[in-house]
């Protein structure tokens, strides 16, 4: 079994594989997702890793060959329909970049 990255946030956490990027476990929060509506992060079926490299290593900061755990808005994902759901740059640049200790591009 390929090892795993989880990523988590309000609606639960979701584990995908480490090297494909595809949802391979949920652990949705039901009561936050039935209190909302919609589908949470059950809908989710592939992160996309690559981007989530390219653009810290734009910033300076190269990721472990095993990316770290993260948030999910820390990273772009494609839902079941394939729509392409960015992640959240200024996030990323707040939150992620203090923590590496790096510069927004």
């Amino acid at each position: 079994m390929s090892p795993t990255i989880e990523f988590r946030g309000t609606y639960g956490t979701f584990k995908v594989d480490a090297l494909s990027g595809l949802v391979v476990e949920q652990s949705p929060d039901w009561d936050e997702i039935n209190a909302e509506g919609g589908p949470g992060y059950t809908d989710i079926i592939k992160v996309d890793l690559a981007e989530r490299r390219a653009w810290y290593a734009a910033r300076g900061v190269q990721l472990p060959e095993i990316q770290p755990d993260g948030d999910i808005l820390d990273v772009a994902f494609w839902d079941q329909d394939l729509t392409y759901c960015s992640a959240e740059d200024d996030w990323r640049e707040e939150i992620m970049l203090a923590r590496y200790g790096a510069d927004a591009a």
